[in-house]
């Protein structure tokens, strides 16, 4: 993600020179540049003008080269290994403690939240990572999310996730009009 800090009104047709990208500890750990992707667009005629979304921020999909990795130390606080679910969840956090649990015949894993799972690992390197592989080779399915609606009343568009059903409405909004209707039948084209 690109943004202008200073008064730029618009990044559209913008190219990012090669630019650090660094960590907290002021390390650099890749590089990026490109051409940007700006969502927004914008129109003056007249002294009129319009605008559609920020101009003053883009994506440059796959922009960047890692330099350096992030150094990773699997369980080296003692053997314990934590893994963070995406979205917290309870009912997940135990179905995936108990898929776990199954699969290696003894309590090695127990929830701390709903959003971390502990497992109690081996102390050796390699024994650590097979115990990993077969951990994320484990089968689990999560609990079904909660239905969720986001409205963005600035673009009048409409998001819902999976779990939404509709049941009959209409739907009316200047000269558009939308009916949703249930109809049970069958249509068999000719052979």
């Amino acid at each position: 993600m690109v943004s202008s800090i200073a008064n730029a009104r618009s990044l559209r047709g913008g190219t990012l020179l090669m630019t650090p990208l660094k960590g907290a500890d002021g390390d650099t750990y890749a590089i990026a540049q490109g051409n940007m992707l700006v969502g927004g667009a914008g129109a003056e005629a007249g002294g009129s003008s319009v605008q559609i979304n920020q101009q003053a921020s883009g994506r440059i999909p796959n922009g960047a080269m890692v330099e350096r990795e992030v150094p990773l130390n699997l369980g080296a606080n003692g053997g314990t290994l934590e893994l963070q679910l995406n979205e917290a969840d309870f009912g997940t956090a135990q179905r995936m403690v108990t898929a776990i649990n199954e699969e290696f015949g003894s309590p090695v894993a127990y929830a701390r939240s709903g959003g971390v799972i502990a497992l109690d690992g081996p102390a050796d390197d390699n024994a650590r990572v097979n115990f990993m592989a077969r951990v994320e080779n484990i089968n689990m399915t999560p609990n079904r999310a909660r239905a969720k609606v986001v409205v963005n009343s600035r673009t009048g568009s409409v998001v819902m996730n999976q779990a939404v059903t509709l049941q009959q409405a209409a739907v009316a909004h200047g000269s558009l009009s939308i009916m949703i209707d249930a109809r049970f039948g069958v249509s068999q084209p000719n052979p």
